[in-house]
């Protein structure tokens, strides 16, 4: 690892910036020695972000009512929910955030107060992806840009992907979420929980939603993973005993076209 001269307290991975942001630069293998997060929240809820993407979303109670799951795992950042972005012409899959699919190619994250942003490049595409939540609402909110650096017109499909919790853990709910889709947006409810019963989940993307599923097992395939689904077509109401809620849009982009999502 080389120092970053430019930042102030570096360490080699990262330091505070200009903006006072601590901003962390990943390239190869580069990891930090644990996840460096960030804590978003307020009264009504939040989510905690680290350096790989990764971590849980809550309302009301961070350990009471999980919204996606906290792996409480001190070797694996395994995110409970993700962007991907799809090439139709390549083929080729990759995330905004180094979780779960890493590139070798640089990843620069920026942890500011009430915000994350991740900034990367895949072949012409540059995309940058802005985590944050409202002052007064319980909502995770994700704006990803993309922009077209390449000479020729590109064609690319989105997936929006989570895995609903809704209680302490998802071995402990998963057998009695309910999730279904109406008009583009899922939705996901446990209505064994006494405390919580009567909120509902919502998972949604801006622009027209092409295809989409509420079964994690329709999603990831037989043992499937995150970092390599096997089924990110079609539409799936089986949302019994594995729920997810997985939405799927496609961008096309002319050469230098920026688009915000």
């Amino acid at each position: 690892m080389t120092a970053v001269d430019d930042l102030d307290f570096d360490n080699g991975i990262g330091g505070f910036n200009a903006q006072n942001e601590y901003e962390i630069r990943l390239s190869g293998n580069d990891l930090p020695p644990a996840p460096w997060i960030n804590v978003i929240a307020n009264p009504h809820g939040g989510f905690i972000v680290s350096e790989s993407g990764a971590g849980p979303v809550w309302a009301i109670n961070s350990s009471q009512f999980r919204i996606t799951p906290w792996h409480n795992d001190p070797v694996c950042d395994r995110p409970g929910d993700c962007i991907y972005l799809r090439d139709e012409e390549s083929g080729a899959w990759w995330n905004p955030a180094p979780a779960p699919l890493r590139e070798k190619t640089a990843y620069t994250v920026k942890h500011g107060a009430g915000y994350s942003i991740f900034d990367h490049i895949h072949e012409g595409i540059v995309t940058s992806l802005r985590m944050g939540a409202p002052d007064n609402e319980c909502v995770k909110v994700q704006t990803l840009t993309l922009t077209n650096t390449s000479a020729r017109r590109r064609a690319l499909t989105i997936t929006s992907y989570a895995e609903w919790v809704l209680g302490g853990d998802r071995e402990g709910t998963r057998l009695h979420v309910k999730a279904w889709h109406d008009a583009g947006v899922i939705f996901a409810q446990n209505l064994f929980d006494h405390e919580f019963a009567h909120m509902t989940a919502f998972s949604c993307v801006t622009g027209r939603v092409t295809a989409c599923t509420t079964s994690r097992a329709a999603f990831l395939g037989r043992n499937g993973s995150l970092s390599q689904p096997r089924a990110l077509r079609g539409e799936s109401e089986d949302s019994a005993g594995d729920p997810c809620a997985a939405l799927q849009m496609r961008v096309e982009l002319d050469p230098g076209e920026s688009r915000t999502i």
